[in-house]
């Protein structure tokens, strides 16, 4: 049974054809149903694929990348479509590794990682760096015309990654489970469903799969019947990045002028293209007094490129309408979302995990309704993130007469962040969460990078992708308490450092009477020290 449809988009460049002809026939683990859109080569590319069992669509002319792939859709009869440029290096299994997270993440479209994709936009940029230098000679042999074949494209691979397979292999090991949104053009794989739903790659537009993830995100938030894109850290492929585009000097032949996506979309709708360096996840139950004091809070954020995700476990309207207030005001660079599930007791680790799926960021940083941040909070956790690598802060225990009289100004004007006006007023031994010293910071970093340091729920940040190896927070646990402590164990089990930015990353938490849930010993035994890093029923299971 054919369970994949390939499309793939020519005009010449047949040494590129040939390299790509090579992995897809040596890495593909699913029978698939290859279909080539040639526009109008005349080098022998059609014929090389059709020697090889393709479907060849050959057009007369050059077509744009939006209309080739749709050409291509229409041919496919396959549940999967693969859209994959033909100046790429696949790696082994890349499909079912993909083709398995769409089922088991319930996704619409994934991409694999690449150099133009990475974990982490530092080393993105020290990716594509090292690719320019490697790829300087082809480039220039190229742009003049020189004869080039696929062993010289095999040998750039070599020389940007040493032996091509056993690269792919240990990265497939280390970055196994590890997701983040975004997407590669190079490679998009989709249920083919989904183009009935959204309909075809936009042709109007210069960067169609952006196009895509606009169109994804946008509706995720808005109707919540499609997912954005992810990338798959675990499935590495290589892009030569543009030869097509750098060779073609004639214009496209589809008879229309693609615009950018500026000039495509109303400017409300581009704040859903581009990725937030953070996504800040609030828990809350109630007290919209707090949550609102905490948006100001957020007004004076040094970082600026923020999404809010609130993680609503069953509050009352008053919530939602506060919400719709501030962000009918634009008062953040991105849409608020409001994640909500009705309150059945204390089930934070269920909707916790439901707000993480639905951010846009690579980077997430998880803080309770009740906590009022630093102006430095989100660049301090921005600026000390690192893959593999949790960070987690402390807070200062303001008294119940100083949140009584706290004002709005007082967030405003930064005035709560003086020790002047709380301390007296706070929790003794939370005082020295309160004063701002880095340097202090970094030594107990260093002191306690052996020790048994764990997170605190309230404040703590860490990559997507390494929340999603975990499988994020265990939803079995219902009551409050173990859930941050189970999770701390198992990033511990993964082999995930907790790193502390207590004195840097500051949070001031509002007073209030809490109403504790015990948990049995059963309870505690069962989940307080787990043995395995992936949580039983977590992600996988609420999406």
């Amino acid at each position: 049974m054919i369970n994949l449809s390939i499309v793939t988009a020519v005009h010449n460049q047949i040494e590129y054809n040939r390299l790509f002809l090579e992995t897809l026939e040596k890495y593909t683990f699913n029978p698939y149903q290859l279909i080539i859109v040639d526009n109008a080569s005349h080098d022998g590319s059609a014929e090389l694929f059709e020697n090889h069992g393709a479907t060849v669509i050959r057009n007369g002319s050059n077509l744009c990348y939006a209309c080739s792939q749709n050409q291509g859709l229409e041919k496919a009869t396959a549940p999967y479509v693969a859209f994959l440029n033909n100046d790429i290096c696949l790696s082994k299994n890349w499909d079912k590794r993909l083709i398995d997270y769409l089922d088991a993440f319930r996704l619409d479209a994934i991409s694999p990682s690449g150099i133009e994709m990475m974990e982490d936009e530092t080393l993105t940029h020290r990716a594509m760096r090292r690719w320019r230098r490697v790829n300087v000679l082809q480039r220039l042999r190229a742009a003049a015309g020189f004869r080039y074949s696929a062993a010289t494209l095999r040998s750039l691979v070599r020389r940007m990654y040493g032996d091509w397979e056993r690269f792919t292999e240990k990265r497939s090991a280390k970055f196994q489970g590890f997701l983040y949104p975004g997407i590669s053009g190079n490679c998009v794989v989709a249920r083919r469903t989904l183009f009935e739903k959204i309909g075809p790659w936009n042709p109007l537009v210069a960067s169609a799969d952006w196009d895509l993830q606009l169109r994804l995100v946008k509706r995720q938030g808005e109707q919540g019947d499609v997912r954005q894109c992810m990338i798959a850290g675990d499935v590495f492929v290589h892009h030569f990045i543009r030869a097509t585009f750098r060779l073609v000097k004639s214009p496209r032949s589809c008879g229309h002028a693609p615009r950018e996506m500026a000039d495509a979309y109303p400017e409300k709708d581009l704040r859903y293209l581009t990725r937030p360096k953070v996504s800040l996840i609030i828990a809350v139950h109630n007290r919209p007094e707090f949550l609102e004091k905490v948006f100001a809070s957020l007004l004076n954020q040094t970082l600026r490129d923020f999404e809010v995700v609130v993680s609503d476990d069953g509050s009352g309207p008053a919530i939602s309408e506060l919400i719709k207030r501030w962000d009918s005001g634009a008062k953040f660079k991105y849409p608020i979302a409001h994640v909500r599930q009705e309150h059945k007791g204390f089930r934070k680790t269920i909707v916790a995990n439901t707000a993480a799926v639905r951010s846009r960021s690579g980077y997430l940083c998880f803080i309770d309704g009740d906590c009022i941040l630093h102006h430095r909070f989100l660049a301090d956790h921005y600026a000390t993130r690192k893959v593999g690598t949790v960070l987690s802060g402390r807070r200062v225990m303001l008294g119940e007469e100083l949140t009584a009289r706290m004002t709005m100004d007082d967030i405003r004007t930064r005035k709560i962040e003086a020790p002047s006006f709380w301390i007296g007023h706070a929790q003794r031994s939370s005082i020295k969460h309160g004063v701002r010293l880095a340097a202090i910071a970094a030594v107990e970093d260093a002191w306690r990078s052996n020790k048994n340091y764990c997170i605190l729920g309230s404040n703590f940040s860490v990559f997507k992708g390494d929340f999603y190896r975990v499988n994020g927070y265990e939803e079995a646990i219902i009551g409050r308490g173990l859930e941050d402590n189970n999770l701390s164990n198992r990033f511990k089990v993964a082999g995930i450092r907790i790193r502390t930015v207590a004195r840097k990353a500051i949070q001031y938490h509002l007073f209030h009477s809490s109403d504790p849930v015990p948990h049995s010993k059963e309870t505690i035994a069962r989940w307080g020290t787990p043995k395995a890093f992936r949580a039983e029923q977590g992600i996988l299971k609420s999406t």
